[in-house]
């Protein structure tokens, strides 16, 4: 048994190359997270941290942008304030105020 449990704190290094690969599952094949960190082995959480360091950086629109590519910007944003408006509902439900009656 302490065999077992000691192969399970072995920590696995990745190179480069395999973090940008699974990296490109979520950026061009359009895996999520949960689906990209399954098929390599790893947690998504580990997956995220690779993603904020390989992934490209999304374009911002100038001024000769089209119609569509600024509605492409604004629906990413959208998503991004949908998602912070979601975890600030959840964190605000973690603390409520005691009723003293």
């Amino acid at each position: 048994m302490s065999e077992s449990k000691h192969e399970a704190s072995v920590r696995r290094r990745f190179d480069d190359e395999f973090k940008q690969s699974a990296v490109r599952l979520i950026v061009e094949e359009q895996y999520t997270f949960k689906a990209a960190a399954a098929a390599v082995g790893v947690s998504d959480q580990t997956l995220r941290a690779w993603h904020a360091r390989f992934a490209p950086q999304p374009s911002v629109c100038g001024e000769n942008a089209t119609v569509e590519e600024l509605r492409a910007e604004n629906r990413a944003g959208r998503k991004v304030s949908n998602c912070c408006i979601t975890a600030i509902g959840a964190a605000s439900t973690l603390r409520r105020p005691i009723n003293k009656s």
